[in-house]
């Protein structure tokens, strides 16, 4: 495995210089970035939605932030049909949260400090890029095409992007 460190600058006009251990990596033609917390800081969105979700629910403890941490690495829909010993299917919780995440209010989610810079840096390096989360990787909610990618202006990030619905 290569550590790959990218240098950015101050200023937008700066260079992006993409070095490893020994200089330029070798032999990397692909990089795939993780999408939550990796290339974008989705936790205050994903709090918020559950938070919503938990008040129309009446769902008081745990709180929502409490729940959003516990649940990493489980798939969102394991964890929220399985709350409250499978209470949470019965409240349909899933529909209720995806419903809140995906009509957010703009501006809770944000690319971490220079990734758009990373990502132009990496595709002028001539690297084929892409996306693994664990969202839906083609999302459609009350009949509109949703993609957290394009919201936050990174739309041309990823040649392919790996989502749910594509691993058992």
């Amino acid at each position: 495995m290569v550590a790959v460190r990218a240098t950015i600058g101050g200023g937008l006009n700066d260079i992006v210089r993409i070095t490893g251990t020994r200089g330029a990596p070798a032999g990397i033609n692909t990089v795939v970035f993780d999408f939550d917390d990796t290339i974008a800081e989705t936790l205050p969105a994903r709090v918020d939605a559950m938070r919503r979700t938990f008040l129309a629910a009446g769902v008081e403890s745990p709180d929502a932030e409490s729940f959003v941490h516990s649940q990493r690495g489980i798939p969102l829909q394991v964890s929220l049909d399985n709350f409250d010993g499978g209470r949470g299917k019965e409240l349909g919780l899933l529909e209720a949260y995806r419903k809140a995440y995906w009509h957010k209010e703009l501006g809770l989610l944000r690319a971490f400090d220079g990734v758009p810079e990373l990502v132009r840096a990496l595709q002028a390096h001539g690297t084929r890029l892409g996306i693994l989360t664990s969202k839906a990787r083609d999302f459609v909610f009350d009949g509109r095409p949703s993609g957290t990618v394009v919201e936050l202006g990174l739309g041309n990030l990823a040649e392919h992007t790996i989502g749910f619905e594509d691993v058992s």
